[in-house]
């Protein structure tokens, strides 16, 4: 078979996928050919998909079963700057 993903933005995609089997009988369309007939029936297929992928969380899990929950959606705690400013311009720098 042969396949296409295209990736419309951060959330939406689609693809195409075309592709043949082989079968073991002869009869999967309901009749034989012929009483000699030497080849197996083979069918072709094609599939096309829209998919929309979800928010997650630095868990990897979805972020709207973090809120259906009631769990936080993020854990990382802020850094905070343990340096003790050497003037009047960086005290005021670190509180923002």
């Amino acid at each position: 078979g042969l396949g296409l993903k295209y990736i419309i933005d951060d959330h939406w995609l689609t693809n195409a996928e075309l592709g043949y089997r082989l079968t073991t009988s002869d009869f999967i369309d309901g009749y034989t050919q012929s009483a000699s007939s030497k080849h197996n029936d083979v069918y072709y297929f094609l599939t096309i998909s829209v998919s929309y992928r979800l928010k997650t969380s630095r868990s990897g899990t979805p972020t709207i079963l973090d809120r259906l929950f009631g769990k936080p959606t993020s854990t990382v705690k802020p850094n905070k700057s343990t340096k003790k400013p050497h003037s009047e311009k960086e005290a005021k720098e670190q509180k923002l």
